[in-house]
């Protein structure tokens, strides 16, 4: 299991990368028990769960996608090592110290800094504090800049981890991005430390939703 880290001050998209990357038949999403899932899948999946975030006018909760449905509840122990195989898996950084301590967990870990998260928070009409941590110098292997070119970012991600199948899911990504950014603008932001769990949600709540969300089709 291969880990990469993303840094990113909480609202400003840092998610998106783990969205994008996840569904690379080389990476897997947020959840341990989507990891048997293929590319195809995944996309199908992330499509669903956002749909149903927009006609359901549901809090954001980052598509019920989360470090805490692959770790243990002491955020240090892997719960899933068999079954990630020698797949990418990543891992939310929100603030230094966090970042700090995943580095010593795993020194092996690649890592993503995002700039400028700013233009997330004033697109999704939050407050924008003075000094956050988008605005220091990271020492990672990557710089995300909300200012460039997406799909340029997005390119350099899938280089960055050596994934192979950038070409094949380009068209989704551009697509994604546009249809997350709008569901991002109407969503009520839920800082991550008020959140329920992730598990509660995929478990029972997401999966209620989604099978509303078929056979109304």
């Amino acid at each position: 299991m291969r880990v990469c880290i993303v840094c990113f001050e909480p609202g400003a998209g840092g998610k998106f990368l783990s969205f994008i990357g996840g569904v690379s038949c080389d990476a897997h999403l947020q959840d341990g028990h989507l990891f048997h899932l293929n590319p195809r899948q995944k996309k199908d999946l992330l499509a669903d769960r956002l749909r149903a975030q927009r006609e359901y006018k549901l809090s954001w909760n980052d598509l019920a996608l989360g470090d805490d449905l692959m770790y243990a509840r002491n955020d240090v122990d892997f719960l899933f090592e068999e079954e990630a195989g020698d797949k990418w898996t990543f891992r939310i950084a929100h603030n230094p110290h966090q970042f700090e301590r995943y580095m010593r967990e795993r020194p092996d870990s690649l890592s993503v800094g995002l700039k400028h998260g700013e233009m997330m928070l004033k697109h999704r009409h939050m407050t924008v504090p003075e000094y956050g941590w988008f605005d220091e110098e990271y020492d990672v292997d990557l710089i995300w800049d909300w200012r460039h070119n997406v799909m340029q970012s997005a390119e350099n991600l899938y280089n960055l981890l050596g994934l192979p199948d950038f070409a094949e899911h380009m068209s989704w990504i551009a697509g994604f991005h546009k249809a997350w950014l709008d569901v991002l603008k109407h969503s009520p932001y839920l800082h991550p430390f008020h959140k329920p769990s992730n598990q509660h949600l995929t478990h029972d709540s997401w999966n209620k939703i989604l099978r509303r969300v078929h056979n109304e089709r």
